[in-house]
């Protein structure tokens, strides 16, 4: 389990990506968690969540491709570009989901978030999947 001052420190700072982890030794796996700002955003992506059945009738929320490719393209410029993995994620996305990608809500947050650039780089060497 991660510490408690880990827990305090994410729950306290200001950073942009806040997180803290929850480690589980004896089945030996780590659980990332994220602190999300209340802002238009994250209500933004929340809401677009997608849902999938992982247990009989048990519905579970996760990301969408747009907000993975987003957030990846916000952590990429916070580790001054230089992430091969970073890249090579959002490019298989950006492979991966075309032809079911949201690009007015893609494009609208990566010039808020000022990746536009970055995304269509991305875009450019994603290859088309048929």
């Amino acid at each position: 389990m991660g510490s408690q001052e880990q827990m305090r420190e994410a729950l306290e700072s200001r950073e942009e990506f806040r997180s803290f982890q929850i480690l589980h030794f004896e089945e030996t796996f780590k659980i990332d968690l994220f602190v999300l700002e209340a802002n238009e955003y994250v209500t933004e992506l929340f809401k677009r969540a997608r849902q999938y059945e992982l247990a009989p009738n048990r519905l579970f929320p996760f990301t969408s491709p747009e907000d993975i490719v987003l957030t990846k393209l916000r952590w990429f410029v916070l580790g001054n570009r230089v992430s091969d993995k970073q890249w090579n994620d959002i490019v298989q996305v950006l492979e991966l989901q075309e032809g079911q990608l949201d690009h007015v809500y893609l494009h609208r947050w990566a010039e808020f978030f000022g990746v536009y650039s970055l995304l269509a780089e991305a875009r450019s060497q994603a290859v088309k999947i048929d």
